[in-house]
């Protein structure tokens, strides 16, 4: 992370990474999504449900990252990875799910640093302490209408309540289209959502992250053990998908940092140690 990005990200509450996953595995990414999106059986634009069901035009398997590697491959990309170590402390892979939204398909607005959350706090205390960043890992183009996150900007550290009012709150919303391949990284506080307007499937991977002090909300304490167990020894990839511990994260961070062990362009990188 540059200091550009990171004066950005703390401004703002998100930041895109263009080309975070490499071509050949975001192809094969694209293939396995579009198996396990015919597993969602979302209902198609003029399509009738089946007798006696609602219409499904959204839906998301979580803890993709235990049923595929690709997508495990996908969630911990090294550009990303680089840049999530400047924004949380001791940082942990915390939740991974694959998103289908087709058309009318959407999650509703959430999120706003006030009332204080302390899961997904984002505060500043001589660097950038978010307790909790999503990144949005986009598998095919996502325009404007089609599914892209309407964000709040810098409602990540904004002092006041929501206006109750949505009239109030729309000319502040921006919305922040993607190329495939693209990452989308952004504080879990900042006010977010999204709604598919447009006639085709958004598929995003998403990933979240989180201090090593803070409790899986997809399963147990072992929820990455398998992957784990196969990562080399001292690896980020090893760190980044330890055990949490509530009461001390004493596992030990990587000596290299994230751009040395990828081989990463290491001008101007801006990683921040514990």
């Amino acid at each position: 992370m540059s200091p550009e990005e990171l004066y950005a990200f703390d401004l703002n509450g998100y930041l895109v990474v263009e080309n975070a996953v490499d071509p050949p595995l975001l192809a094969e990414a694209q293939a396995r999504a579009a198996i396990w999106e015919e597993r969602a059986k979302l209902t198609r634009p003029g399509q009738a449900p089946e007798p006696g069901e609602t219409p499904r035009r959204a839906y998301r398997f979580d803890r993709i990252v235990n049923d595929e590697e690709t997508f495990l491959q996908v969630a911990l990309s090294p550009q990303v990875l680089a840049r999530i170590v400047g924004l949380v402390v001791l940082p942990r892979l915390k939740s991974t799910w694959l998103d289908f939204k087709a058309q009318g398909g959407g999650i509703g607005f959430h999120s706003n640093h006030t009332p204080y959350n302390p899961v997904e706090a984002y505060i500043f205390q001589q660097r950038v302490c978010a307790s909790l960043v999503t990144v949005c890992y986009a598998l095919n183009d996502v325009p404007l209408e089609g599914g892209a996150l309407e964000v709040v900007p810098g409602s990540h550290k904004a002092n006041l309540p929501m206006p109750a009012d949505e009239r109030a709150v729309e000319p502040l919303r921006r919305r922040l289209p993607l190329k495939a391949g693209s990452a989308l990284i952004f504080s879990h506080d900042m006010n977010h959502g999204s709604t598919n307007r447009l006639p085709y499937v958004r598929r995003c991977l998403f990933a979240s992250f989180a201090t090593g002090s803070s409790a899986h909300t997809q399963g147990d304490n072992d929820l990455y053990d398998a992957a784990f167990a196969r990562m080399p020894e001292g690896s980020w990839l090893k760190y980044f998908l330890r055990r949490p511990k509530g009461d001390r994260d004493s596992y030990p961070m990587p000596k290299r940092t994230v751009a040395e062990e990828f081989g990463l362009e290491p001008a101007q990188v801006c990683e921040v140690s514990a």
